[in-house]
């Protein structure tokens, strides 16, 4: 995956129209950069589809759902997550913070709420100290339990479990857990998999904030996958869940859906 690639070359005017009017196949995405492919994203996302036939709209998102499914990570970045996890593992067998958690998750429906949150946060604090140990400076987050997981929008009832939100412009991140009537809603492997889930993209983050400092440097094994979440967030080429499949296909998603249910089936296994 190309850092510049041609992208002097690319019209990205002409790209544009090019996937609204046809779905655009893989070697018209195979020339395009990492930061062209972002900026076509957040061209497509802001194109006003309600003055648009239904067909062109579909074939817009057609070709919205191929962008955000074009980007590879390195096997290095496979490989450091699977150390990584490993570590971790050991961490929650033989620390007393780790042991901490496994407890707690045992008895998780008989603990208070203020116990799950301390359970949650400290679980997820172990989660990005060793990911980002040796890669990245700690840097600050904030993690906060709120109400309004329940949402109704156009009289549907849906949930919002989990949030992320950070840029590359600062430092700090927030990672939100939503409550209903101050109770997280739901299980206990679920709230643990929504945590690691959005701890996920705070890792993220501090890949992205690292790259635009430029502390990884071109002959790090991760820098392609830290210039993938820098040009995401610089070029706001994030999808939105009202996207359908190019949401749940972009790799920030799909490697967050990945890692938090890892992680949380490790813990529940060990627990058990």
């Amino acid at each position: 995956m190309s850092i510049s690639g041609n992208a002097a070359r690319i019209d990205l005017r002409r790209e544009l129209e090019r996937a609204i009017q046809g779905p655009l196949d893989s070697a018209d995405i195979a020339q395009l950069s990492i930061s062209s492919r972002c900026e076509l994203i957040r061209r497509l996302l802001n194109s006003d589809k309600g003055k648009v036939s239904p067909s062109v709209e579909q074939t817009s998102n057609e070709s919205l759902r191929r962008l955000s499914h074009s980007f590879d990570f390195s096997e290095d970045f496979h490989e450091w997550q699977r150390r990584r996890r490993q570590i971790f593992a050991k961490q929650l067998v033989s620390t007393r913070q780790g042991n901490s958690v496994l407890t707690a998750f045992r008895n998780w429906d008989d603990i208070s709420q203020r116990c799950k949150e301390w359970t949650l946060r400290s679980s997820v604090k172990m989660h990005r100290d060793i990911y980002v140990e040796g890669v990245t400076e700690k840097l600050p987050y904030k993690y906060i339990f709120q109400e309004g997981a329940k949402r109704i929008s156009r009289g549907k009832l849906t949930y919002v479990f989990g949030l992320f939100s950070g840029s590359v412009t600062q430092p700090e991140s927030k990672i939100t857990q939503f409550t209903e009537d101050g109770v997280l809603p739901l299980n206990v492997t679920d709230c643990f998999e929504t945590a690691h889930h959005e701890m996920t993209h705070a890792i993220q983050h501090h890949l992205a904030f690292a790259f635009s400092r430029n502390q990884i440097c071109p002959s790090h094994p991760l820098y392609n996958d830290a210039a993938y979440f820098y040009a995401v967030d610089k070029r706001k080429a994030y999808i939105p869940s009202s996207e359908g499949a190019a949401y749940s296909e972009q790799p920030l998603e799909v490697f967050a859906n990945w890692e938090g249910r890892k992680i949380s089936s490790m813990i529940a296994s060990l627990a058990a």
